[in-house]
């Protein structure tokens, strides 16, 4: 058995329990958990020596990920269905398309905006949202502070907000 095998082994089910705890949804947990388990062998294993630092790691990322993802659940606004209406299972066919023809223009009128952002901007943007790194981990990759990439991220995301809003 290699190291690393014994270290899932050993550490996965802690991770998963962890985000079993603080996400309350069995489904999501397991996904979640694999995900940080990836994430973790690609970007962050090489870089640790220790097994406690290791294990320490592996926890401060599970936490940091299972918290913004509880956060986000809890930010989701449940949709309020009128006195008259009742619950239905599916959109009808024109609702769906309706709102997949809107994800559409969304996303061309994003992709629009992106373009307009600095190259700077955008890998940030990336590093943050598509890879899913801390500001401390994207401070660390491209050589500045934390604080000077939350001050970029943040001028990012406002600039996309308002083109994408002024459409």
């Amino acid at each position: 058995m290699t190291s690393s095998t014994a270290a899932r082994t050993q550490l996965f089910p802690r991770v998963e329990g962890l985000c079993r705890y603080l996400l309350r949804d069995d489904a999501l947990a397991r996904e979640t958990a694999e995900d940080i388990w990836t994430d973790f062998l690609l970007a962050h294993a090489p870089r640790i020596r220790t097994p406690a630092a290791t294990e320490a790691y592996l926890r401060i990322l599970t936490v940091r990920r299972c918290r913004r993802l509880a956060h986000l659940q809890r930010r989701q606004v449940p949709l309020e269905l009128g006195a008259h209406e009742g619950p239905c299972d599916a959109p009808t066919p024109e609702a769906a398309l309706i709102a997949a023809d809107e994800d559409r223009r969304r996303a061309a009128r994003l992709a629009e905006c992106m373009e307009r952002l600095d190259g700077h901007a955008v890998r940030l943007l990336r590093l943050r949202y598509q890879g899913g790194l801390t500001l401390d981990s994207i401070g660390e990759r491209l050589g500045v502070s934390k604080q000077y990439a939350g001050r970029i991220v943040t001028r990012a995301t406002d600039a996309l907000r308002s083109c994408v809003e002024a459409a």
